[in-house]
């Protein structure tokens, strides 16, 4: 099940069958319906997400209007960066628009992880400039 994070994340860094245990135990697989939300504004993002199936529309709202500022498809990950690191509310709302199943973990699991784990903390370092930021 967890497979597609573990593949994606072995692009980047050669995991050990540690790693790849410490994954599965902190990431957790949810799922969500078609036009429910993953994050709104005015919430603090406090997860980073694997998007494992779905489609996942970023907007906020100027002017009344939706503006739709990304998509994100499935083997991928999804955070508001900002919202994260400095532990502000969001501007953004994440909503599903294909029933998604993701792997989340939550933002202290994440730093503890990166804590106990170097090649993971590089994995995100690495990932970081690439998709994960808003």
């Amino acid at each position: 099940m967890i497979d597609n994070l573990l593949n994606y994340c072995s692009k980047f860094i050669q995991l050990t069958a540690l790693d790849k245990e410490a994954m599965e135990l902190n990431f957790r697989s949810i799922k969500i319906k078609r036009k429910d939300y993953l994050l709104k504004e005015g919430m603090v993002c406090d997860f980073v997400a694997f998007l494992n199936a779905g489609v996942i529309r970023h907007f906020h709202i100027k002017d009344g209007n939706e503006i739709t500022c990304d998509i994100t498809l499935y083997n991928n990950f999804i955070t508001d960066f900002k919202s994260l690191t400095q532990n502000i509310p969001t501007n953004y709302y994440f909503q599903i628009l294909k029933d998604a199943e993701l792997f989340i973990i939550k933002k202290n699991d994440l730093f503890r992880l990166y804590t106990e784990n170097r090649i993971i903390e590089s994995f995100g370092r690495r990932i970081n400039g690439d998709r994960i930021s808003k």
